[in-house]
């Protein structure tokens, strides 16, 4: 049971985080055209791609978080979607 602790604890979970910065990154920084694709090639069913694969990781790591019992995985990983919102909701107010 602990060699299975220690591979998501210190392999999977990581990666996943890895996976969904990069995808946050991505949304947030990418040229991403709703009509036609943006400078970088991404449209909107990529927008659609990249989302699906944000919120399966969510899922995945609160599957790895019921079974090891620690909810780090969790916490990060809506930290670092709510680091990329808050520009986003707040820069309306302040505009």
């Amino acid at each position: 049971m602990k060699s299975s602790s220690i591979s998501f604890d210190f392999i999977i979970c990581p990666v996943l985080l890895i996976l969904q910065t990069l995808g946050v990154l991505t949304i947030y920084f990418g040229d991403i055209g709703f009509d036609y694709p943006g400078k970088y090639g991404l449209d909107f069913g990529h927008l659609l791609l990249i989302l699906a694969m944000e919120v399966a990781i969510i899922i995945v790591l609160i599957g790895i978080s019921i079974a090891i019992k620690k909810w780090w995985p969790v916490l990060l990983s809506l930290f670092i979607v709510l680091l990329f919102l808050i520009p986003i909701i707040l820069y309306p107010i302040f505009s």
